[in-house]
């Protein structure tokens, strides 16, 4: 069962393909394609799999990253993989809401800051200088998060507009108002 991966999807003319990334850092040495699933391959240890024409199967209403794809959708790509390895549901994105408590410490050469953060036991996390004061609510990944970008989280991370794949901007880290819920994963807000 692989735990750990990244989804992505985009239609473009002449482009349907839902994307699925897992074993993270390595590269594709091969690719074999069946039919409309392609499997990437890192010498003989399989690293993607691509679901293509997958519009004709399912209505998918994202652009880009699906940080907590549905157990539907996860029950019917594993039954798209026949004998390969399967995916497993996620319970959560890895995005989580946190509040800026006390600010103990930052390293301003290496950009993190120590926090001292009750519950959610958040020691330290990578915070771009004087972007969030005592008070604030922002997203924070886990470590081991793919980002929209590709980068992988080596530590938990602040996250800006980018990072939560809301607009372009790189610049600022994502502030939250009060109706966020402290401890709350950012991409269940507003299920039912």
């Amino acid at each position: 069962m692989i735990k750990e991966y990244a989804m992505f999807y985009r239609y473009v003319k002449g482009h349907d393909v839902l994307i699925v990334v897992f074993n993270y850092g390595n590269k594709a040495s091969k690719y074999v394609r069946k039919k409309d699933l392609g499997i990437a391959y890192s010498n003989d240890t399989p690293i993607a799999y691509n679901f293509f024409n997958i519009s004709k199967i399912v209505k998918i209403r994202a652009n880009g990253m699906i940080y907590l794809p549905s157990d539907v959708l996860i029950d019917l790509l594993n039954s798209l993989l026949g004998n390969n390895e399967k995916l497993d549901y996620k319970n959560d994105s890895g995005y989580q809401i946190v509040i800026a408590r006390e600010i103990v410490n930052k390293d301003e050469k290496k950009d993190i800051c120590y926090l001292e953060d009750g519950p959610q036991s958040i020691k330290e996390c990578l915070l771009p200088k004087n972007m969030i004061k005592v008070g604030d609510r922002f997203v924070l990944t886990k470590t081991g998060v793919m980002l929209p970008s590709g980068m992988i989280t080596k530590r938990p991370s602040a996250c800006s507009h980018y990072d939560l794949g809301i607009d372009e901007d790189k610049s600022k880290i994502y502030i939250l108002d009060d109706l966020y819920i402290i401890g709350s994963d950012f991409f269940r807000m507003g299920e039912k």
